[in-house]
């Protein structure tokens, strides 16, 4: 939806943004392009450092829930930036159109 370039580009992006805060990424996508993007995230995760197991105390998360809550968050950050590029490129040829749209309506009234 956001790669058609319409008046309502940043209504749609803002509802995205939205919706992406309101539910779990495994939610709405589809179970493949999920555990790709799964992968990608706990890749990335575990390259950058690496973490050591440890057991919590009664009544507090364990690792593995906060580990979960990361995985979620990272996977989010990464489809809202991988959206914005695409929102971005939208906005610019919108732009683009609108300039045209212009040019041609000041060409066709009469003076």
């Amino acid at each position: 939806m956001l790669k058609i370039p319409t008046h309502g580009l940043a209504r749609n992006y803002e509802a995205f943004i939205a919706l992406m805060k309101e539910h779990n990424p495994k939610e709405l996508m589809d179970t493949v392009d999920f555990l790709t993007l799964r992968k990608e995230v706990i890749a990335a995760k575990t390259s950058e450092a690496e973490s050591n197991d440890t057991d919590a105390a009664p009544g507090e998360d364990t690792e593995s829930e906060m580990k979960s809550a990361e995985e979620t968050q990272a996977m989010r950050e990464k489809i809202v930036f991988n959206v914005k590029k695409v929102f971005k490129d939208t906005e610019d040829r919108m732009k683009l159109r609108l300039k045209y749209e212009e040019g041609i309506k000041r060409s066709l009234l009469p003076c």
